[in-house]
């Protein structure tokens, strides 16, 4: 596919949960009803994943500050200076523990802590993801 002034899109890049094996899968097509056709690592053979049995997580396009793709799913560490108006400075730095998330309001990715969504930090690390270490959310932000 070619985008309006004839350059080269780039394609979307996916990884994939398998729900079952408790691994991410290597993808050789994901489509857009659902499904995912994965070329499973022991036999290389393909073989058509259902939906319920996989999470399909979209790479965001954006990398973490040591060069890491940040996908939906990852954990991510970041922190957030916060703006004091009276003395129009920044008064303080919080460390937030976040997971990467699909925003539809607002038609973007967003780090979530809890309920509290932020904007995507430049300086943020991949240090896990939902699956392989969920533990990692209520370990680092019960520290705060």
């Amino acid at each position: 596919p070619y985008d309006k002034r004839g350059g080269r899109m780039k394609g979307l890049k996916f990884r994939v949960w398998d729900k079952i094996y408790k691994r991410y899968v290597k993808p050789y097509a994901v489509c857009l009803d659902g499904r995912a056709i994965v070329i499973t690592e022991p036999s290389n053979d393909l073989e058509t994943l259902d939906s319920k049995r996989v999470n399909i997580e979209q790479y965001t396009g954006l990398k973490d500050k040591n060069g890491q793709k940040i996908y939906e799913g990852d954990i991510v560490t970041f922190m957030v200076e916060r703006f004091d108006s009276i003395t129009l400075g920044f008064d303080s730095e919080q460390w937030h523990t976040a997971v990467v998330e699909w925003n539809q309001d607002d038609a973007c990715y967003s780090f979530v802590d809890g309920d509290e969504p932020f904007s995507v930090q430049f300086e943020a690390e991949v240090i896990g993801n939902i699956h392989e270490t969920p533990g990692l959310l209520v370990e680092v932000n019960d520290v705060d």
